[in-house]
């Protein structure tokens, strides 16, 4: 679950696309897109489905300024996996209650959570949205189209490029569809869906969907 929170905060980021041949004007419009105004709420809602279990999460950035300074609060709220024993030595994983907390970042203070006292350090949480980009070149994307009816265009990032895309940490290991909807001056919208093989013999893949919508309209942020 860190790695799908490490990945929501990096689609707060601008892409940074670039491709040659028939894609060409296309990735050009996506990038142009992206880097023409920043989003001030993006709202991530995620799926994973292992079989028969279904985990859901929600996650709201909600990025302003108190003071001149630039102030940033995440909201997460999803469910999580437990092993149990069952009796016979083996173990089964089972849905969780939810995780549910609040984090601040203040430009000028740093990290703060669940109300808790200031942190001189906030790696874990510092939406500097200039510092993490998906930066993906013409290698790293396949299958680029577009419906201009719908203003949808969707690309995949093959297994072996998910690394140098998404960063190591956060890579799935798997191929990415990329789904992404817009208005013709900036993006509304961005889907990933991918499928992870299960690492335990017997186990049901993870199948992941990560869909995050993206505000363009000053937001109101409430800091307790």
């Amino acid at each position: 679950m860190k790695k799908i929170i490490a990945l929501i905060l990096v689609l707060a980021s601008s892409f940074a696309l670039f491709s040659c041949g028939e894609s060409k004007d296309i990735v050009k419009k996506v990038n142009k897109m992206y880097t023409a105004i920043m989003p001030t709420k993006i709202v991530t809602e995620t799926t994973q489905t292992l079989g028969e279990t279904v985990l859901t999460g929600k996650y709201e950035l909600t990025m302003g300024a108190i003071d001149g300074k630039s102030v940033s609060t995440l909201f997460c709220s999803y469910q999580k996996l437990r092993s149990i024993e069952d009796g016979s030595g083996a173990t089964e994983e089972l849905p969780w209650e939810n995780v549910v907390f609040t984090k601040e970042y203040h430009e000028d203070k740093g990290l703060r959570e669940n109300g808790g006292k200031w942190q001189k350090d906030g790696y874990d949480f510092a939406p500097i949205l200039e510092d993490i980009a998906l930066e993906i070149s013409a290698k790293d994307v396949q299958d680029v189209k577009e419906d201009e009816s719908t203003k949808t265009i969707t690309f995949v990032v093959a297994k072996d490029n998910a690394a140098k895309v998404f960063g190591d940490d956060m890579a799935p290991e798997s191929d990415v569809t990329v789904t992404i909807t817009h208005d013709g001056a900036a993006i509304m919208s961005l889907t990933l869906s991918y499928t992870v093989p299960s690492e335990k013999k017997g186990h049901p893949d993870i199948v992941t969907t990560i869909e995050t919508v993206y505000s363009y309209e000053p937001q109101e942020i409430t800091i307790d």
